[in-house]
């Protein structure tokens, strides 16, 4: 937050001195914060940032909105009001899914209808998971090809690891080489809420041996994070 307020590199050396720079930069306006795709369950860290927060201020209307897929951190945030999202109806499922794969509105092909139908039931309503199996499946028009994701395994791991990760696994299971499934692995060694500069990324590819040029190429291997 001080970050985007202040016009110079704010002094974040201790929380005392980041309360106060954010006193400063509010002067009591409202303000709306939204925490995204939040995990942390540990109630005395929470204790702590709305201990910071009050001493903040902020004028009447300000609020703190937290999205979680987490139950756990709902408890331990001790939310005033929970709203609990719903997933698409299966109409607008199908039509998030068709609109993923066939540009211009173009129609599903019939034998691909059933299984397609029944991928996007696995999804149980969720966009994210619609539209990443959509992506996939753009390119693959075989029947085979969407029988092998729609009788995947991997539907069948245990909700409690990530209702999202079938759908992100099966994704890149599907990626169209070897060599692209290591450059996606390969951003593992980032954490989680890490920005990631391209052109170091591209560098440590091309160290790992991840990057070809493809025969009858004029370009030099240097030259590939230019137009990556």
């Amino acid at each position: 937050m001080v970050e985007v307020l202040a016009t110079s590199k704010p002094d974040l050396s201790s929380t005392e001195a980041l309360i106060k720079k954010l006193q400063q930069h509010m002067g009591g306006a409202r303000y709306l914060l939204v925490l995204d795709d939040v995990w942390n369950t540990v109630e005395e860290l929470w204790e702590s940032l709305k201990t910071c927060l009050h001493r903040i201020g902020g004028s009447n209307g300000s609020m703190v909105l937290v999205t979680t897929r987490s139950n756990a951190v709902a408890d331990a945030v001790k939310v005033r009001t929970t709203h609990h999202l719903k997933g698409l109806s299966d109409e607008d499922s199908w039509a998030l899914f068709k609109q993923t794969i066939f540009a211009n509105g173009k129609a599903c092909p019939e034998n691909l209808k059933e299984s397609g139908r029944k991928i996007v039931g696995k999804c149980n309503g969720v966009p994210l998971a619609i539209k990443t199996l959509g992506g996939t499946l753009r390119l693959k028009r075989s029947l085979q090809d969407w029988k092998s994701i729609e009788n995947s395994e991997l539907w069948k791991l245990p909700e409690y690891v990530d209702r999202i990760m079938p759908y992100l696994l099966l994704s890149f299971q599907h990626l169209p080489s070897p060599t692209l499934k290591q450059c996606f692995a390969y951003c593992s060694i980032y954490g989680k809420g890490v920005e990631i500069s391209k052109e170091e990324l591209i560098e440590l590819w091309m160290a790992q041996g991840l990057l070809f040029l493809q025969e009858g190429s004029n370009l030099k291997m240097e030259e590939i994070d230019v137009i990556g």
